[in-house]
């Protein structure tokens, strides 16, 4: 459906007095005119007669003509007639607003009491419901409004722009975007109902829950890492506290049999056993003492290897971590290169359109719209050269738009060639690190400290053999042992057992450390594989988010593609990036990059009239363009639409009308 305007007539309609006719043609009529002289009477005369409304939207308005002093001029009839051609066919609205006057019982004078409307259709009386029905049937206010005015769709709210786009590109359901896709088959299973956003939302919870357990297990770790610390400063070698307890329980069994022996055997006797148990005991503690340090020595050499090894193991991890972030940089470069490759595509479909841009003369421009009559030559050449100047600006514009946009693809391509060489080098460097330190780490596991055997030492072999001689003398005395007792003797050896006692309880309490340090590595072994299990969860969650969002990011793409493919020079970003990764659903509209908030006035109009060529066409509807404030821009968008637009102009103290 087409609908062109072809005269409107005002009659006493606000600042006009009498009656004033503006005719318009078929392609483009400019009004001119200083400020106040009426141009936006003419927008509120075709919406008032179509709409009931002016051009705020206000239903009660002041459409009474007033005299010099601002007094309302009484009993004038108001009126709009507009003639317009509906698909070639002419229909005439009309809309006559007159005064009530009556006279009240008593009085003279007669007084204004209200007002009347009449509604005609093609000179025919209708009632206003039957009015309102008529021309909802031609178009109806919403789609008028929008197909009409520049600046009607980028004031509406963001979620009502995206209903009135999406219901041009038709209903784009997630499921049957990202079906195909291999990345679904990934997490399909997890998803209920095929809600992606409750499936994020309850994998974000997870994710969250998991971070925060994460991040108290180090401090647990830590607290347990410190009082190991604590008591591993102790230095105790157990295995020797060990061997000491179990050499005084052997020695508390020697003092029971001194005890015996004492009861039995003489004072003289008795002191020259004691000298060789001393003496047994002295070459023990010696002995014992080399096996200790040997034991020692071979346990830091073997702890010292250890740490090596697991520096190496650790430098390893460290390298393969790095490796996995590279990827992972690799990974969103080739997507950032994916989404390029796209912009390309699509650049390249708008410069061929604009390079096979021609100007088409329109031979009805070459007839009079009023008298119908052919224009002179001379006017039609003018017209011809006027027109095909505005073209060939409008193509040089659109050409230096397009280089500006060309150097920003050039410079995001060789961006993305930079970070993918980086990637590679540093892959590369990371890699060969890893091959150099598996070698190292073979070879110290292949090389094991060399341990010292305390059996083949030539001291503890020694005092074997003089720990073997006291013994053979205590031996022989114990056969010469006759019933002699000593209760001083006695006493001595109670006191000494005693003694013994005591060190070996405390070489217990020094043992019982073993326990608590075995304790605390076991909860800190736990907490560690804990760490790992919530690691490898986090991962697979995270992979699993991330699978989800370029789903997401995809079906985004698919939608914004679909949407931007109707327009010519405005684009729509349909989804808001937040810095934690979401994304929120909204609808702004840029032209080459910029935010309408942030275009020019001119811009603004030229970004308007793309949306409403957009809309023309999906809905097979044209109106007429009422472009206000049109002094500021001096290369409108070509329309299929006709164009009124309303020209300040210092020098024109009443309404020009120019017909192009």
């Amino acid at each position: 459906m087409k609908i062109i305007f072809n005269s409107i007539t005002l009659k006493n309609f606000k600042g006009v007095l009498g009656e004033k006719t503006i005719n318009f043609c078929d392609t483009v009529t400019s009004i001119y005119g200083a400020n106040h002289t009426g141009k936006t009477t003419v927008i509120d005369a075709i919406l008032w007669v179509l709409f009931d409304k002016n051009s705020e939207g206000a239903s009660v308005f002041g459409i009474d003509t007033k005299d010099e002093n601002n007094n309302v001029i009484p009993k004038l009839e108001h009126s709009v007639k507009l003639v317009l051609t509906i698909d070639g066919v002419e229909r005439t609205l009309e809309k006559v607003r007159k005064d009530v006057w009556s006279k009240p019982r008593g009085q003279e004078e007669e007084v204004l009491t209200g007002h009347t409307t009449n509604y005609f259709i093609n000179g025919n009386k209708y009632t206003q419901t039957e009015y309102k029905a008529e021309i909802a049937n031609i178009l109806p206010e919403a789609l008028f409004k929008s197909i009409t005015n520049p600046m009607y769709f980028p004031s509406l709210k963001a979620a009502d722009q995206r209903l009135l786009l999406e219901q041009m590109v038709g209903e784009t359901d997630f499921l049957n975007v990202v079906a195909q896709k291999e990345e679904w088959a990934l997490i399909e299973k997890y998803v209920e109902n095929g809600d992606i956003d409750k499936f994020r939302e309850n994998t974000s919870y997870k994710i969250k829950n998991i971070k925060e357990e994460l991040k108290l297990i180090p401090s647990r770790i830590s607290e347990h890492q410190t009082e190991l610390a604590e008591l591993q400063s102790k230095d105790y070698d157990f295995p020797i506290l060990e061997r000491r307890i179990a050499e005084i329980e052997k020695g508390l069994q020697h003092y029971d049999d001194m005890l015996a022996d004492a009861s039995k055997g003489s004072d003289e006797k008795y002191k020259a056993k004691m000298a060789i148990r001393k003496q047994i005991q002295a070459y023990e503690v010696e002995r014992d003492s080399i096996i200790d340090k040997i034991n020692k020595e071979n346990r830091e050499a073997e702890k010292l290897h250890e740490s090596v090894v697991s520096s190496i193991e650790e430098a390893i991890e460290k390298q393969r971590k790095n490796i996995h972030t590279i990827n992972s940089d690799a990974e969103n470069n080739e997507h950032s290169q994916q989404l390029l490759n796209k912009q390309k595509e699509d650049f390249r479909t708008r410069w061929q359109q604009v390079e096979d841009e021609a100007f088409a003369w329109d031979a009805s421009n070459e007839v009079c719209p009023t008298c119908h009559q052919r224009l002179p030559q001379e006017d039609i050449d003018s017209l011809r050269e006027r027109l095909q100047g505005n073209f060939n600006e409008s193509k040089a514009t659109k050409q230096d738009l397009l280089d500006i946009e060309a150097k920003s693809i050039a410079k995001k391509q060789n961006e993305i060639e930079e970070e993918r060489k980086r990637c590679a080098t540093d892959k590369q460097e990371a890699e060969e690190r890893v091959a150099h330190l598996e070698k190292e780490l073979e070879k110290a596991k292949g090389t094991q400290p060399k341990k010292k055997d305390y059996t083949t030492d030539s001291r503890v072999i020694e005092l074997a053999n003089l720990i073997k001689g006291e013994e053979d003398k205590l031996q022989q005395l114990e056969q010469e042992e006759d019933n002699t007792t000593q209760e001083e003797a006695i006493n001595r050896i109670k006191e000494q057992k005693t003694q013994q006692q005591q060190l070996r309880d405390q070489l217990r309490d020094q043992l019982q450390i073993k326990q608590q340090i075995e304790r605390k590595e076991k909860r800190i072994a736990e907490l560690t594989t804990e760490q790992q299990a919530l690691s490898q969860q986090l991962a697979g969650l995270e992979h699993q988010d991330s699978t989800a969002e370029k789903l997401i990011q995809y079906y985004i793409e698919d939608l914004e593609s679909k949407v931007n493919k109707l327009f010519d020079i405005v684009r729509f970003n349909m989804f808001e990036h937040h810095l934690n990764g979401g994304l929120k659903t909204t609808c702004e509209c840029t032209m080459h990059g910029t935010p309408y908030q942030d275009l020019s006035n001119s811009e603004k109009i030229n970004a308007g009239i793309d949306i409403i060529n957009a809309m023309c066409r999906h809905h097979n509807a044209f109106a007429p363009i009422i472009i206000d404030n049109a002094e500021s821009i001096t290369d409108i968008l070509p329309t299929a639409s006709q164009q009124i637009r309303l020209v300040v102009s210092s020098q024109d103290k009443e309404l020009t009308v120019v017909n192009n």
